[in-house]
C-alpha cells in the first residue's frame, strides 16, 4: 500500500514539475540573455550572418546605418516574442495551479511576466554593457499582453457556440 501512495505522490510531483518548470527555465534563459551575452554589440553579428546566408544579394546593398536600424527592430521583436512565450508558459502554469480559464490565473500569469520584465531591466543595470530601459519593459509587457489576449480570445471562441449557420 505504501508503494502505491509513493507512486501517486511521484506522479503528482512530476505533473506539477511539468507545468511549473518551463516558465522557470525560460526565465533562466532570459536572465542569461540579459547579461553581456545578449548585449547589442554581441547580437549585431547574428543579423549580419543571417543576411549573408539567407539574402547574400541584399546584404551587400545595405548600409551600416540600415543594418543598425534592422538590428534595433530585430531586438525589439525578440523582446515581444520572448515575453509572449513567457506569458504563454505562465498561463499554462497558472491554469494548472488555479484551474483552467480562471480570471485570477490569467492575472497572475500576466503579472508574473511583467514583474519578471521589470526584474530583467533592473538586472541589466548591473551589467556594464547593458542599460535598463523602461521602453523595453513596456515592449515585454506588450508580448505578455498579446499572449493573454490571444488565449482569452481562444477560450471565448471555444465557449461560444457557432451561430454562423454552417454545419461542420
Amino acid at each position: 500500500m505504501a508503494y502505491l501512495i509513493g507512486r501517486a505522490r511521484i506522479r503528482r510531483v512530476a505533473r506539477s514539475f511539468s507545468y511549473l518548470a518551463p516558465p522557470v527555465l525560460w526565465m533562466a534563459i532570459l536572465f542569461v540573455l540579459s547579461s553581456d551575452l545578449g548585449s547589442s554589440p554581441r547580437t549585431e553579428g547574428v543579423l549580419d550572418s543571417l543576411l549573408l546566408r539567407l539574402f547574400p544579394w541584399l546584404r551587400h546593398h545595405l548600409s551600416l546605418a540600415a543594418l543598425d536600424v534592422a538590428n534595433h527592430w530585430l531586438r525589439k521583436t525578440a523582446h515581444v516574442v520572448a515575453y509572449f512565450l513567457l506569458g504563454l508558459l505562465n498561463l499554462r502554469a497558472a491554469g494548472y495551479l488555479e484551474g483552467r480559464r480562471s480570471t485570477h490565473g490569467v492575472l497572475m500569469a500576466w503579472t508574473a511576466a511583467v514583474l519578471y520584465s521589470l526584474f530583467d531591466e533592473w538586472h541589466q543595470s548591473f551589467i556594464p554593457s547593458r542599460s535598463p530601459e523602461a521602453g523595453d519593459a513596456g515592449i515585454d509587457a506588450l508580448g505578455a499582453t498579446l499572449a493573454v489576449l490571444i488565449c482569452l480570445y481562444q477560450w471565448h471562441r471555444k465557449r461560444t457556440p457557432d451561430h454562423s449557420g454552417s454545419s461542420r
